[in-house]
């Protein structure tokens, strides 16, 4: 695993959008606005985010019915 290993993967990180972003990689700041948004935090503080990862093994229709038990 040489330096032709450690390119290989580097490019195909960046290929998928999964590559190392640096600070002038983007032109346009995020905006922060200062705002009240406790209500959206008790709304859905206990909310979970899913992403199936191997979708020829793993069944999204059962992620959906199996995720509200959880």
């Amino acid at each position: 695993m040489g330096p032709s290993f450690c390119m290989k993967s580097a490019h195909q990180a960046d290929a998928k959008g999964k590559g190392i972003m640096y600070e002038d990689d983007d032109d346009v700041p995020i905006k922060l606005v200062d705002r009240d948004d406790s209500y959206l935090i008790k709304e859905f503080g206990l909310s979970l985010i899913g992403k199936i990862l191997n979708p020829q093994k793993q069944s999204v229709e059962k992620l959906l019915q199996t995720m509200p038990s959880q």
